[in-house]
Formats: C-alpha cells, structure tokens, sequence
C-alpha cells in the first residue's frame, strides 16, 4: 500500500465559498456604483450565460486541447462585461465591474472547517493548492485569510497558462511538490 505523500487543495467551494449569492453582492454593487439601470440579478443572469462559454472554450475536455492564446478570467471577465452592456444598452464601465469582481473574490469568506483542518494536516503532509483562478485575485486571497505559510507549492491557472483539469497544471504542482 502507497502512503500519502501530499495533499492538493482546491480553492473556491472548497476552502471558500464561491456561490452566486456572493457574485449577486458583486452585482450588486456594480449596479450602484455605476448607476446602472437594471437590476442585478437581470445583469448577472445575462453576464453568467456569456461567462459559460468562456469556460467551455478555454478547455476542450474531450481531447484535452487548450485554447490559444491563453485567456485570463479578466480579459474573459472584461469582453463578458462590454458584452452584457451592449445588449442591454447600458453605459457600464466593463473594466471598472471587472475589477470590482476580481477585488471580491479576493475577499470570499473562508469555510469554518477550513483554517482547523488546513492547521491539522501542516507538518504531517506536504500541501499544496492549484485553483482555476488568476494571480489578481488568488494570491489576495491566500493573503487575506494567511493560508499561504502552509502550503509547499502554490498555483493558479494564470501562472500555469492552463485551466483544470488539464493534466500540465497537476504535473506542475507535483513537481513543485516534489511528488
């Protein structure tokens, strides 16, 4: 039997929550502080449906093909925004909402159960922690909640030029890890 070597976490919905209950806050406070004239579920609901396809491209999961250039969740964030705007007529700051979502999710509470864990596996198992994310918003968090010092490797896809589940990210991490 292999003993375990190491442990890869997983950041949002697994150590913090990401649901659309904290992208609606977000959404909210775009609207706001854009003056925006439509109201934020309309606006998200909209802007998620453009997002999704974002997310089918960058990864073909059935031959594993990455899609070229790579495509960082801002600049996908910013055409999804300039999009939404579009449709609906309104003279919203595309970059202004993006930077706004990327601060908060920064900012995404961390589950209770996460710290106490995270702190009873550190110096049994080396850990590490791969998230589809970009370095804007990724590393703030790890910052903001001090779960760094704990890990052995750390990366997001932005670093790794690649999204999950493609195989280079893990291979990357190991051997950060020294797996």
């Amino acid at each position: 039997m292999t003993s375990v070597k190491a442990v890869i976490f997983d950041v949002y919905e697994t150590l913090v929550p990401n649901g659309p209950d904290l992208w609606l806050g977000s959404f909210r406070e775009v609207c706001c502080l854009q003056d925006l004239s439509t109201e934020p579920q309309e606006l998200w609901d909209r802007w998620i449906t453009i997002e999704r396809k974002f997310r089918h491209r960058r990864l073909n999961e059935e031959t594993m093909e990455l899609s070229q250039p790579f495509e960082s969740y801002e600049e996908a964030w910013n055409d999804c925004f300039r999009q939404v705007f579009l449709e609906m007529g309104l003279s919203g700051d595309p970059e202004e909402a993006t930077r706004l979502c990327i601060q908060r999710l920064g900012q995404r509470p961390i589950y209770p159960d996460a710290l106490p864990t995270l702190d009873g596996l550190y110096g049994r198992l080396r850990m590490g922690i791969l998230s589809n994310s970009d370095a804007s918003f990724f590393y703030p968090l790890l910052k903001y909640h001090g779960i760094g010092p704990q890990f052995a490797a750390v990366l997001c896809s932005e670093d790794a030029q690649a999204y999950k589940p493609h195989p280079s990210l893990f291979r990357q991490l190991l051997k950060r890890l020294g797996v």
